[in-house]
């Protein structure tokens, strides 16, 4: 059983972590090499659950209006919305898998980790130089969806590889922000199901799930208002001095 301190920092790294581009994963993986605290697995899916609630709440309009365009055949953007959303799951579950035995082997290890950080930091770094020229295209639901799968490392931010990337690539920066939360919702929805037989109730998880909401939320509204002030590279900087000191720590 996860103790309720333990819940409660859990929570804050998912919570924060899982959408500024700093890498939940990678957090949690120094969090249990350093205080060795481990998430256990059926923890890990209620977090996650709370992380896809808080989704769901931030950008309720954007989804209802992409679920009502998958029943009319007039609602064009929607539906060329969810082609991509579906191109990028496919794409990002199809890597994911093969990259798995690696992440596992990462996730202990300091230099690993360094290495990881490194990718996150030089792709959140280089949007200093990203400008906005044109909407989204399928090419851009490719690569996409490989650079989220790629994030299945511990040390590299999926929301850090899909906006930073996006904004490379030429999206325009709220778009780029909204569709690197949409779709990584049938991610987390397949990741639920995959877990679901070796998931275990336990009413003290009901603590982590509230304060990860919560804190998922105001991390949303806070990177929002980053990415959209041009300022996404200055995440480097962090991820840069996490690099440094696992690098003198190997």
């Amino acid at each position: 059983m996860v103790s309720i301190p333990a819940q409660l920092l859990l929570a804050v790294i998912q919570g924060i972590a899982e959408w500024l581009p700093i890498s939940s994963s990678g957090h949690l993986a120094l969090a249990g090499i350093f205080l060795g605290i481990h998430q256990p697995f059926s923890f890990d899916v209620f977090l996650h659950l709370a992380s896809l609630a808080a989704i769901f709440i931030y950008f309720r309009k954007p989804i209802a209006s992409m679920w009502r365009g998958f029943f009319d055949t007039t609602r064009v953007a929607e539906r060329r919305m969810i082609g991509y959303v579906a191109v990028s799951s496919a794409c990002t579950i199809a890597l994911a898998i093969v990259l798995a035995p690696v992440a596992e082997q990462m996730r202990g290890s300091f230099a690993g980790l360094a290495s990881a950080f490194a990718v996150t930091t030089l792709v959140v770094g280089l949007t200093v130089r990203g400008t906005e020229r044109r909407a989204m295209t399928m090419r851009d639901a490719v690569i996409l969806g490989i650079v989220q799968g790629i994030a299945v490392i511990p040390g590299i931010s999926r929301s850090g590889m899909v906006i930073g990337t996006a904004l490379l690539l030429g999206m325009k920066r709220a778009e780029a922000f909204q569709y690197a939360f949409i779709t990584v919702i049938p991610i987390i929805l397949a990741a639920f199901v995959y877990m679901l037989p070796e998931f275990t109730w336990q009413w003290s998880y009901v603590v982590g799930l509230a304060a990860t909401a919560v804190i998922s939320l105001v991390s949303l509204r806070i990177l929002e208002r980053v990415v959209s002030g041009g300022k996404f590279h200055f995440f480097a900087a962090y991820t840069m001095l996490v690099v440094l000191i696992l690098v003198f720590l190997s």
